[in-house]
């Protein structure tokens, strides 16, 4: 899919789950938190700016997009929290395989 043909509704969507999601969930834990104060938001290579260059074409742009703006967050989140003592990271788990009928 090229980036003319991703619609608006679904640009939304992928934002909602992949970077909204995720900024609300660390908005709402970081104050109950403690001990151990680890965030990992899970993430992927298609949202890297450096890897964002055709070597994927499977990849959905809004997804991609949508993980580039988490990556984003992830270090926003790490700067402002780090003088609190919590460690936020997002991982890049790579491809993985699941039986299609979990589709």
């Amino acid at each position: 899919m090229r980036p003319h043909e991703v619609d608006a509704q679904t640009l939304r969507e992928m934002f909602e789950v992949n970077a909204i999601g995720p900024h609300l969930v660390t908005k709402g834990f970081v104050p109950l938190m403690s001990g151990q104060k680890i965030i990992v938001n899970i993430s992927t290579i298609a949202g890297s700016i450096t890897y964002n260059d055709g070597r994927y074409p499977w990849l959905v742009p809004a997804y991609g997009t949508s993980k580039a703006a988490l990556n984003f967050l992830t270090r926003d989140w790490a700067k402002d929290l780090k003088l609190q003592g919590f460690t936020v990271i997002a991982l890049y788990p790579g491809v993985t395989s699941y039986p299609s009928s979990l589709i």
